[in-house]
């Protein structure tokens, strides 16, 4: 998959990057996080699994954000910005590079 026509742009914004605590990443962690990804997500679970690894193959994770960790369990996971080429003017966010954003 393509990178986004304005995705220099935005890697170039340090501001952005700065104040979002961001690490870009290049296309071997992009595959890293994708491979790690399906492994977590079963499409056997009903709308979630299907519809998250669909978006998941569709999309590509451009950057890690801040770590948080969740309330119940304390795991630890970085925020991820996804493009999605049904989307290709937004930018979205996600709570972990395995959870697929748009479902």
């Amino acid at each position: 998959m393509r990178d986004p026509a304005w995705l220099p742009e935005l890697r170039a914004n340090s501001a952005l990057t700065t104040d979002l605590e961001l690490t870009w990443l290049d296309p071997d962690a992009r595959d890293a996080i994708h491979a790690g990804a399906r492994d977590e997500i079963s499409s056997d679970v009903p709308n979630f699994g299907a519809r998250g690894l669909e978006g998941l193959e569709r999309s590509i994770v451009l950057a890690l954000g801040p770590e948080r960790a969740t309330t119940i369990s304390g795991i630890r996971s970085a925020a991820a910005l996804f493009f999605d080429p049904a989307t290709p003017d937004r930018v979205w966010l996600s709570f972990a590079p395995s959870m697929n954003p748009l479902t």
